[in-house]
């Protein structure tokens, strides 16, 4: 059993309580701006860049905007209907690949949908013979989202191939284990870390980020 300490004087007692507010504040927070920005960056954005960020739920927002532009996004996330954050992995304000507004990208990655928990999913594209990620965040849920980011934009068809291949990998490598198929497509939205997932209440954290950058 692990006994807190317990505090004996007043600036102790002071402390611990400004501490509770940090922590209240930081739970209140409906985006943590650095590791959404810290996210953006290890996928090749740069301020300034034009992107699309997502407030999603029971309903999808899209957010035309530019890396850095943070106000609209956490507007949106404060709608019931749309409190999760997200991003379209492309450069550029297009939200479709049907139309060619979206006709690059630069990452790639893969989600497990169903049969092993976060922890069990860490480390496991060493089994499936995959190269250590560019980065992997956390959902705040049952998943890990798994990118590699690319060395320079490529067509969204190769993109997307390379997407598939990387899900087959995993798939492969543990029977019975499925991956998120709907991400192969450029036009996606994906979650951005220093949101707070809708049903955990708990913040996308990223928890590897090393930054290695891959060619096609």
């Amino acid at each position: 059993m692990t006994i807190s300490a317990v505090p004996t004087t007043k600036e102790d007692l002071l402390l611990m309580v400004e501490q509770t507010k940090k922590d209240r504040e930081e739970a209140r927070k409906v985006l943590d701006r650095s590791e959404a920005a810290e996210h953006l960056l290890l996928m090749g954005f740069n301020n300034g860049d034009p992107i699309v960020l997502c407030a999603y739920g029971s309903e999808m927002h899209h957010i035309k905007t530019t890396f850095g532009e943070w106000d609209a996004l956490e507007k949106a996330l404060r709608n019931p209907k749309t409190p999760n954050a997200g991003y379209i992995p492309a450069k550029g304000h297009g939200t479709k690949t049907s139309d060619g507004s979206i006709e690059q990208s630069r990452v790639v990655f893969y989600e497990i949908d169903d049969g092993l928990t976060p922890a069990e999913q860490d480390g496991l594209w060493k089994k499936a013979g995959l190269p250590d990620p560019s980065w992997v965040m956390a959902t705040g849920n049952k998943s890990l989202h798994v990118g590699y980011t690319l060395d320079s934009e490529f067509p969204v068809e190769d993109v997307q191939d390379c997407r598939a291949k990387l899900s087959a990998a995993i798939e492969q490598s543990i029977e019975g284990v499925k991956t998120d198929h709907s991400l192969h497509s450029c036009h996606q939205p994906m979650r951005l870390a220093g949101g707070l997932h809708s049903k955990s209440k708990k913040r996308s954290k990223l928890i590897h980020k090393e930054g290695k950058i891959y060619s096609l």
